[in-house]
């Protein structure tokens, strides 16, 4: 539990993080208000500041329901198939097209995602998450990587995975897409891939 000196420096940081979070995403495809029918808060679909969701890793202040769906992987040249747990399953419980947009809160909602923006659970043709960042053959290094400007994540025991998170910023639509650099000449692939 954190000791009582923290409370004041916390409060202050969540504050700091919300107001960049809703100037970031506002009037974007993650700002849900227009969306939720009633909603007028521009974080608490995903979050909120008391009982939060522990359960998954990396799920800051966590407040929007789980996908239940089971997915269909993209599997690697090696054979390697990912599981999305820990942040990509966050994306995945709006952008699998059937958790609802407003389930969130403890509450169970009834708008789902629509369009493009659709995944799905057959995800064989997106690129892979859930798995180790390569650290041999035509790849960049993980630290290169993050230099550059994506994010590679610790889930559980694993470190340096790539997530939904690596290449895109819920919080920022800067570039188009969320994504977290510039996709201009293949930018953001080349950042990875060595091509």
């Amino acid at each position: 539990m954190f000791s009582k000196r923290w409370i004041a420096p916390m409060a202050l940081c969540l504050a700091a993080t919300g107001a960049w979070a809703q100037t970031g995403i506002t009037n974007t495809d993650h700002d849900l208000r227009n969306e939720v029918p009633g909603l007028n808060n521009i974080c608490l679909p995903c979050h909120t500041p008391h009982k939060a969701d522990t359960s998954v890793d990396s799920a800051p202040l966590w407040n929007h329901a789980l996908t239940t769906q089971t997915f269909t992987m993209y599997t690697t040249l090696t054979g390697r198939t990912g599981d999305p747990d820990g942040p990509s399953k966050l994306c995945l419980s709006c952008h699998d097209g059937v958790t609802a947009l407003d389930s969130y809160g403890g509450q169970t909602g009834s708008t789902t995602m629509s369009g493009d923006a659709v995944l799905g659970t057959d995800l064989r043709d997106d690129h892979p998450i859930g798995l180790p960042y390569p650290t041999s053959g035509d790849y960049n290094s993980a630290a290169s990587v993050e230099a550059a400007g994506l994010f590679l994540f610790d889930v559980g025991a694993e470190t340096d995975r790539v997530e939904c998170g690596s290449c895109h910023n819920p919080h920022n639509n800067t570039n188009g897409e969320f994504l977290r650099i510039s996709n201009s000449a293949s930018a953001l692939c080349l950042t990875c891939h060595q091509k």
